[in-house]
């Protein structure tokens, strides 16, 4: 059941390659745009910001980037109002890909009837050096952010939307973004509400607090270490490729005497899917749950009259490379939230359909109201709010039933890395 659907057959009136500022010098803050004369086209995606490629052998774009782009749904005049969605995108505070087609804010738009924006923002160390002192602060590519979302502020009405209902929303170190933004004092009156996902300002990859390690690094490495000790190694070589974890497993030993113990110890190693498992878990809660509970359980603690809430994605990997007991991938949700299943039908199957119409409606409903039950978008099943008590948090799927709603998310685990790491050498 896709429960939500599209407003018109038309396509959302785009606006591409817009500037929201003038370009800066090079590690400066973002100055405002001076605008132009007469009419601006707007109808060709700009340069993303200057980044490496995957691999990481080579950069393209172009300093010459801080433009937004926006969708409003065919028909809308400037006494909607509609609410705003603005998204912030980021791997790792180094790719950025919104001319991309999966960052296409059509669906979200027509089937939400929301305003949809999408900002570019410097990178790198053009984004993000800092000499830790007043020559070069550093933090340039949140700076644009912020000039990107005062921007929408100051000229969205023009557009439809109400300036005082803006929610920004992001993944990955975009998630991360929106914390940051949220918290600033330059963004007072600015935002109304946050979606934050995959990615927290308690992400141990969000800030650097200890510059030095970076050359401490090379001294450190195991490269460096002269270990005098013999070591039993198992095969590490099928999951050293994409891991720097050294895993170390122990004998167990069983009491009494037996025979014939040559071969006996082997058995009593976990498999290796299981030690797989094991270490994407700890990883998992380490650099994502971790965070994002102690985001959930500060706001839900100190927000005097806003709500929380949490969920947890469980739809299995589209990813055909993966083990079968992987699940769910990093951001891979985003695919879904961007209406993906609808315009691209033909990779998808109905029951992506159903989620991402999950999430257009929980995601905008919670833009126009605070409430992603309320809005006009029909939901599966209610959403509870996040509270330090109850700890309820929804698991979204394509099998919705009053059963998604949940407890105490992996609590035993986030207590003891709370509880425990600080405590660690």
């Amino acid at each position: 059941m896709s429960i939500s659907k599209k407003q018109s057959t038309i396509t959302p009136c785009v606006f591409k390659g817009i500037p929201f500022a003038a370009l800066p010098g090079r590690f400066e803050k973002p100055k405002p745009h001076p605008g132009w004369d007469g009419v601006l086209k707007a109808t060709e995606f700009r340069k993303r910001c200057l980044q490496p490629n995957l691999l990481q052998t080579d950069t393209y774009g172009s300093e010459d980037c801080l433009y937004l782009n926006i969708w409003v749904p065919q028909g809308s005049q400037a006494v909607l109002h509609l609410p705003l969605l603005i998204y912030m995108c980021s791997i790792m505070w180094t790719i950025n890909y919104l001319d991309n087609y999966l960052y296409n804010g059509e669906e979200i738009a027509d089937r939400g009837n929301v305003i949809v924006v999408s900002s570019n923002y410097h990178l790198s160390p053009l984004g993000f050096l800092s000499t830790r002192d007043l020559q070069k602060p550093g933090n340039y590519g949140l700076w644009d952010q912020h000039a990107a979302i005062a921007w929408v502020h100051r000229n969205i009405a023009a557009f439809g939307g109400d300036p005082n209902n803006i929610t920004v929303f992001g993944v990955s170190a975009g998630g991360a973004s929106v914390n940051f933004q949220i918290i600033s004092p330059k963004n007072k009156g600015l935002i109304r509400r946050a979606i934050s996902q995959s990615g927290s300002v308690f992400c141990p990859w969000a800030m650097n607090t200890n510059p030095k390690a970076l050359t401490m690094k090379p001294l450190l490495s195991s490269s460096s270490l002269i270990l005098a000790a013999k070591v039993n190694m198992i095969g590490t070589a099928s999951i050293e490729y994409n891991s720097p974890v050294t895993v170390v497993c122990t004998v167990v030993f069983s009491g009494g005497l037996d025979y014939n113990t040559d071969t006996e110890g082997w058995a009593n190693y976990p498999t290796w899917d299981d030690i797989k498992r094991t270490i994407v878990d700890i990883e998992t809660d380490y650099i994502f749950l971790v965070p994002a509970q102690t985001s959930l359980h500060l706001h839900a603690k100190n927000a005097r009259t806003a709500h929380a809430y949490s969920y947890k994605f469980s739809v299995s990997t589209l990813i055909a490379t993966y083990p079968f007991w992987v699940t769910t991938d990093h951001a891979e949700g985003l695919q879904y939230v961007f209406g993906k299943p609808f315009s691209s039908p033909l990779t998808y199957f109905p029951q992506h359909r159903d989620v991402s119409g999950y999430l257009i409606s929980y995601w905008t409903n919670f833009a126009k109201t605070g409430d992603p039950n309320k809005g006009g978008s029909t939901v599966p099943v209610t959403w509870p709010t996040y509270t330090t008590s109850g700890l309820k948090y929804l698991e979204i799927n394509s099998r919705m039933s009053s059963s998604s709603v949940k407890q105490r998310l992996r609590t035993h685990y986030v207590q003891y890395w709370t509880t425990n790491y600080s405590r660690f050498p």
